[in-house]
């Protein structure tokens, strides 16, 4: 049902669709269940069956109308034109190309050669305009043919089959270029923070390997795979000068050409944003978010990842109470709630910082809205956040530590006796010193709380160890995402220790 789903979202809004129609005797059972599907009538199989056969969705005529309608979606896709205004021209020229080909090859198919060859003629040119490489070759390939083994033409086949020859040459070192990113892309979200050697020396040889290819070769996805592969391979061994250096490279490379996209911009403005914030140049961090929070489109995927990170360096220069009005305008924007339950979950997490960031005085209600500055109910708080449950090493450690810090704010001292146990084992299980040792650390210091029985100068003496290992990996150098350690555990151990002061 999700591909049927998908697909009548797809062609819902499109004013040329009119594989579906009435009959005489009124709607077809195929333009009930499009119809139904639509309008989300229809949850699941069971549900349409049952209205259109009287029978489960494993009715094989069900299963039979269910797939007629799919075929007829999918050929009205891709016969249909369809220009997105939200799309750049780049984009629309990408979308319309791949179409073409697919006409050109169900053409032959038919037996409409010339017809094949006019079309594929025309997209070729439009595929080199916008060096959509791919499409390039193939139809260059299909003419090169045409005009040597069936209308023998030796100008144009020596002129398709030397852009055939062109087009692959760039394909080749497109894909070489795809796969060095795939393989460094892969290493640094699966390596939990431990920085290989050799894996760093690898991408050395790829980086050095994809500037020689830039020397002599462009086009709008190998200038962005290779850019992309740079920053992530400067990423994954925390040299974020080089990392800037690179995306501020490729934001001049693509504001400047003729075929580039905003996709392209964002992407490499987005993490020179990161990078600033990583070497502590909130201010160059700041003018990118607010460039595109004045320009983007609120309500946006885009729009709320330029927030987050806005708000996260609002956090780190400890400007609590922009930060809440930042996170605010997020969460009260009206398209919130439909939004992937894992980014929705991360706003939320934010969120009870924030709360206990107010309830310790250390946001000023005047500066705030006030009206949002409700009691904060943290069992509701867990209960509304169970996505990251199951990550141990991710989020689930950023809810943990909150829920001590509001037990302790609130002097629920049995309560935080209760969870030292099931602490001390989680962090035997899951932290390791990789990309959570400083997570690691800072748990380790929260259960020297009771262990000096809430009394601040114990605690600090008790803790000092592990403030000393935290501070020898700085934020900076470690591997977690900014979405886990919210507010810099210096800085949240400053105000574990004041809350033990007014005990």
């Amino acid at each position: 049902m999700e591909l049927l789903q998908e697909l009548v979202e797809m062609t819902a809004h499109n004013a040329v669709f009119s594989g579906i129609s009435s009959s005489q005797n009124g709607p077809s059972k195929l333009e009930i269940l499009y119809e139904g599907v639509k309008a989300g009538e229809f949850a699941d199989d069971d549900a349409a069956s049952r209205v259109i056969y009287h029978r489960k969705g494993s009715y094989p005529a069900y299963q039979r109308l269910k797939s007629r309608l799919i075929e007829k979606l999918i050929d009205q896709l891709i016969l249909s034109h369809q220009v997105n205004d939200d799309f750049s021209s780049y984009q629309n020229a990408y979308s319309n190309c791949h179409r073409n080909w697919a006409v050109v090859k169900l053409l032959y198919t038919k037996g409409a050669r010339n017809t094949a060859i006019a079309i594929a003629e025309r997209t070729t040119a439009y595929a080199k305009k916008y060096e959509l490489t791919d499409i390039q070759f193939l139809l260059a390939r299909e003419l090169r043919n045409h005009y040597a083994l069936i209308s023998y033409n030796k100008y144009k086949m020596e002129k398709y089959s030397a852009e055939f020859d062109e087009a692959l040459e760039l394909y080749e070192y497109e894909n070489e270029a795809e796969k060095y990113y795939a393989e460094i892309h892969f290493t640094s979200l699966t390596s939990r923070g431990r920085v290989d050697q050799s894996i760093i020396e690898k991408s050395d040889l790829y980086a050095e390997r994809l500037r020689e290819i830039l020397k002599n070769h462009e086009s709008y996805r190998l200038l962005f795979i290779a850019y992309m592969t740079l920053s992530i391979k400067y990423q994954y061994a925390h040299d974020f000068e080089h990392m800037l250096k690179v995306n501020t490279e490729a934001v001049e490379i693509f504001k400047n050409r003729k075929v580039t996209t905003q996709v392209a911009l964002f992407n490499f403005n987005l993490r020179k944003m990161i990078c600033h914030m990583q070497l502590g140049d909130y201010a160059h961090s700041d003018e990118i978010a607010m460039d595109y929070l004045g320009k983007m489109r609120k309500g946006t995927y885009n729009w709320y990842y330029i927030l987050f990170y806005y708000f996260t360096s609002q956090m780190h220069r400890k400007d609590y109470a922009g930060a809440w009005n930042t996170l605010q305008s997020g969460l009260s924007y009206k398209n919130f709630k439909s939004l992937a339950a894992n980014l929705q979950q991360i706003f939320k997490v934010n969120e009870g910082y924030l709360q206990f960031l107010l309830e310790t005085g250390k946001i000023d209600l005047e500066s705030i809205d006030a009206g949002k500055a409700k009691k904060f109910r943290i069992y509701k708080f867990l209960n509304d956040i169970p996505l990251f449950s199951k990550d141990k090493r991710g989020v689930n450690v950023s809810i943990l530590i909150i829920h001590i810090l509001f037990l302790l704010q609130r002097e629920k001292y049995h309560e935080i006796i209760d969870r030292v146990d099931a602490l001390r084992q989680y962090t035997h299980r899951y932290l390791r010193k990789d990309d959570s040792y400083r997570s690691n650390c800072f748990i380790h210091m929260l259960l020297q709380i009771p262990r000096a029985d809430f009394n601040r100068m114990r605690t600090e003496r008790y803790a000092e160890k592990y403030r000393k290992k935290l501070g020898m990996v700085p934020m900076n150098m470690a591997a977690q995402g900014v979405e886990v350690e919210i507010i810099p555990y210096e800085d949240l151990w400053e105000i574990v220790l004041e809350l033990l002061d007014a005990q």
